[in-house]
């Protein structure tokens, strides 16, 4: 921590005059600007020497960092990042890694901790880590590996209660959001007049942004706006009862309470239900658009629910029932990997019912006319959203 003093914004903004050509930051306590031009995330940041800790480090292992025969102080605070970042990652440019030795595991587990399972085998982290090993430090290849890995992809693991984990509220809630083809009235092209340059702009996919607001009290989390560099929740957080009695973490759950869960539910039930049209009439995000010269309601999040009663008019199958039974089944592969319909079966003869078969059965009693197919969609996707197999990622 004595190590990293002294660093602060580079950049600051004021205007969208400023977005473009932000003002160059002389100030160790100025903040990165209005909050509705803040550019500063994209620069890197500005050391400021005389609030840097100038005396000896010791660090991991005994590591002793000494730089205070520097005189100038942003050449020491400097020095002492370098020689830190050299001890526990390796130097820059060496074409095999000599690092600290415990780093490419440590690295490699948290990593594998947020993007697969929250509790990774031992084989899981070894084989990662010596990916990192092998290329210096390379964090694509090391995704890579993560990623590839026959504990991600292999279906063996999907019905052992101690792998998967939970996926973060907002992970959760975008994940939904791009389900839907949500958008907003804010149009993309119109970041060319702060920051962007048209070959940035033409890298986006969708026509509209979004811009949101605190989402603490509905989410637990607020896009960007982490409480400390730890994010949300603590690596090695596990709740009391079972998970802690078998030695195992479930780091995201530290968001989760009994109240906190009952405000995600009632958040993705107002994006899927809201308003009575097939676009319906939007969440609010933003109560102040006027800064960029947009009505308050165009930052509005739309669910776009036409797009599947059209994907569920072309199933075309034999029945009703095997029309909703193909919505349910498309959801599953979107939202749950298709682990949904592995896990439940639809069997109406062996008298005992299931999520899925519960779903689709509710799914028959709404009728076919188009408002009715517009209930269907947005009832399925409910649903499915806050259901187990939806929250914790397998």
């Amino acid at each position: 921590s004595k190590i990293m003093t002294g660093w602060s914004f580079s950049r600051y903004s004021n205007n969208k005059d400023q977005w473009a050509a932000p003002l160059t930051n002389s100030n160790f306590t100025r903040g990165d600007g209005n909050k509705y031009y803040g550019h500063t995330y994209t620069h890197p940041m500005r050391l400021f020497g005389a609030f840097h800790d100038p005396g000896v480090k010791i660090i991991a292992g005994g590591q002793v960092i000494d730089n205070t025969g520097e005189p100038d102080l942003d050449l020491r605070a400097a020095a002492d990042v370098s020689d830190a970042l050299d001890w526990f990652g390796g130097a820059e440019g060496d074409t095999s890694y000599n690092g600290h030795p415990s780093t490419p595991a440590f690295i490699s587990y948290r990593l594998i901790q947020r993007l697969v399972t929250s509790n990774p085998s031992n084989g899981y982290v070894y084989r990662v880590a010596q990916v990192f090993n092998d290329t210096n430090g390379n964090l694509g290849e090391v995704a890579r590996a993560i990623l590839t890995d026959y504990e991600a992809r292999s279906m063996a693991f999907v019905g052992d209660p101690t792998y998967g984990k939970m996926k973060e509220p907002l992970v959760r809630y975008m994940q939904l959001l791009r389900a839907l083809d949500s958008s907003t009235q804010l149009p993309i092209s119109e970041l060319g007049s702060y920051r962007l340059v048209n070959d940035q702009l033409d890298n986006f996919l969708l026509d509209a942004r979004f811009r949101y607001g605190e989402t603490d009290g509905t989410l637990q989390q607020t896009p960007l706006q982490a409480p400390t560099v730890f994010n949300w929740f603590l690596p090695d957080y596990r709740p009391g009862g079972s998970i802690a009695s078998a030695a195992l973490v479930a780091p995201e759950f530290q968001v989760a309470t009994e109240t906190s869960v009952i405000q995600a539910i009632n958040y993705f039930y107002t994006i899927t239900f809201s308003g009575g049209s097939n676009s319906g009439q939007g969440v609010n995000t933003l109560s102040n658009q006027g800064a960029l010269g947009y009505p308050a309601e165009a930052d509005h999040v739309k669910a776009d629910r036409q797009a599947w009663i059209d994907r569920y008019n072309a199933y075309g199958g034999a029945t009703e029932l095997d029309d909703d039974t193909a919505l349910v089944d498309e959801l599953d592969m979107l939202l749950m990997s298709g682990n949904f319909k592995a896990r439940y079966p639809y069997d109406t003869n062996d008298g005992v019912e299931n999520p899925r078969e519960i779903i689709i059965d509710l799914l028959g009693t709404f009728g076919t006319s188009n408002n009715n197919k517009r209930d269907k969609v947005r009832t399925a996707f409910y649903l499915m959203s806050v259901a187990p197999e939806f929250i914790i990622q397998k």
